[in-house]
């Protein structure tokens, strides 16, 4: 306490953080300040990938009920910045508040990544009338896309006196290894030329094949084919590069989700309303970000580290 100039000898209870976060400094500077600090500061700038994921704070399933609150987040998973947070409306999907989660972001040249419920038409037009590019996953949700998708991912019919011209294709493959495990990517990377699918002049399509190794048997743990839409407008995307988008976009879950539920204790705030939910989160998605901007990778042996010589860790942020 003495590094920060108070002359209480004992840390505050958490409800005196909440009273401040909550009643003391508005929401909408908390929500613009982190961000902005991080962005500007720290290079966030140069970042490409924009993912977009949704997460509920376990600590806000009140009892009887099933539904928590829901934080809509858009991340930059290289940099590990939270560029925007919006809490989604019991009366609304992700899908719906999307479109307000990326009204602040600036989204030109940048690529937008997001999961099946994410994939609507409003907000990819959203994303394409800021000069952005996306990338969106299928799944039932979308029945009539995925099955044209699918349709083109396999080869052509052949009958006697008939010929089809075979589709452009282009393949690439990654193999990443940790916790024991191997996993595999073999993406497969075709151009609809003949505008098969009506989705804003839509051209590349992919494939994308995931299998999971255990790495000492070599036992099959996982095996799963996604498929997903591409548009972008920042000129051409090889296969080998669109592989790396996404094994990015999914770094969201590891490098803030779970940071946040786990190591930050997210699951254990027990709040009952969106705002102070809100900003609790506010202030572990910036912690995030700036340990992460210092070079710390390891958010378990920091809080060890600034438990034990808080004053010392303090002035790398000086």
């Amino acid at each position: 306490m003495a590094a920060f100039g108070f002359q209480c000898d004992r840390v505050p209870y958490p409800n005196t953080f909440r009273i401040v976060l909550c009643e003391v400094v508005p929401l909408s500077e908390l929500q613009q300040l982190f961000p902005h600090y991080l962005h500007e500061c720290f290079g966030g700038q140069r970042s490409q990938l924009v993912s977009m994921d949704g997460k509920t704070m376990r600590g806000t399933i009140l009892k009887y009920e099933q539904q928590g609150v829901p934080l809509l987040v858009v991340y930059l998973p290289e940099k590990g910045i939270v560029l925007a947070q919006i809490a989604v409306d019991s009366k609304e999907n992700e899908a719906c508040a999307s479109p307000r989660s990326i009204s602040h972001p600036n989204l030109r040249h940048r690529i937008m990544c997001g999961e099946a419920l994410l994939t609507q038409r409003e907000l990819s037009a959203v994303v394409l009338a800021q000069r952005g590019a996306y990338i969106w996953f299928l799944k039932d949700n979308h029945p009539t896309m995925r099955g044209g998708v699918e349709q083109l991912s396999k080869a052509t019919l052949k009958a006697a006196g008939w010929r089809a011209p075979t589709l452009e294709s282009r393949t690439a493959t990654s193999m990443t290894k940790g916790h024991g495990r191997l996993q595999g990517r073999l993406l497969a990377r075709i151009a609809d030329e003949t505008g098969f699918l009506d989705w804003f002049d839509l051209r590349p399509l992919f494939q994308l094949r995931r299998l999971v190794l255990d790495e000492q048997t070599g036992e099959v743990i996982t095996e799963d084919v996604r498929h997903g839409i591409i548009r972008l407008v920042l000129g051409h995307c090889t296969a080998s590069q669109l592989v790396g988008l996404i094994q990015s976009y999914w770094g969201i879950q590891d490098g803030l989700h779970h940071r946040r539920d786990v190591t930050l204790q997210d699951d254990g705030a027990y709040i009952s309303q969106h705002g102070p939910a809100e900003a609790i989160a506010a202030p572990k998605n910036f912690v995030i970000g700036l340990l992460r901007k210092q070079g710390f990778t390891n958010l378990v042996s920091v809080r060890r580290c600034f438990d034990t010589e808080i004053a010392s860790y303090l002035a790398l942020f000086v």
